[in-house]
């Protein structure tokens, strides 16, 4: 996990915890208490985060990576059998949406439908274009022309 993830996920669990704070009695005792003593433990001291005391949690100004965590813990803890069934169904739904939109990025047979297509004048320079061939020079023709040009310094 990169640091800035890091960071953000810190910020998220400050954001939490100052959700704790709004939360009855009876949903707190739901949550295990290692799992607040982890987000207490694992928030940003130094982020300032506070509820709007006039809107409702659904309303507030939450981080992505928050809601997330409050979806898990809501999932985990809070939500009754019929309702996990509900968030189940929910996930396969939403990781079944982000596969079908993976494979029409990706699909294979549509990697080349879109090539671009050289225009008329880029064929023609192409074909203009000539190569030239160099030709390795051998052990023996290296002998050669080192003589040669040994001959050509005497002389």
């Amino acid at each position: 996990m990169t640091e800035a993830k890091k960071n953000a996920y810190k910020r998220a669990y400050t954001e939490l915890n100052e959700i704790f704070k709004i939360m009855s009695e009876d949903e707190l005792n739901k949550i295990p208490s290692i799992f607040i003593d982890n987000v207490q433990k694992e928030m940003d001291n130094d982020y300032e985060f506070e509820l709007d005391k006039d809107k409702e949690l659904l309303e507030q100004d939450l981080m992505t990576e928050t809601k997330a965590l409050i979806v898990q813990m809501y999932v985990r803890f809070l939500a009754s059998e019929g309702e996990n069934e509900l968030w189940q169904k929910y996930d396969k739904y939403c990781i079944s949406e982000i596969e079908k939109q993976r494979r029409e990025k990706y699909n294979p047979d549509n990697l080349f439908k879109n090539k671009p297509k050289w225009s008329i004048e880029e064929q023609a320079q192409t074909e203009n274009t000539a190569m030239i061939k160099y030709e390795k020079e051998t052990f023996i023709d290296k002998i050669k022309r080192f003589f040669s040009d040994f001959i050509r310094k005497i002389n």
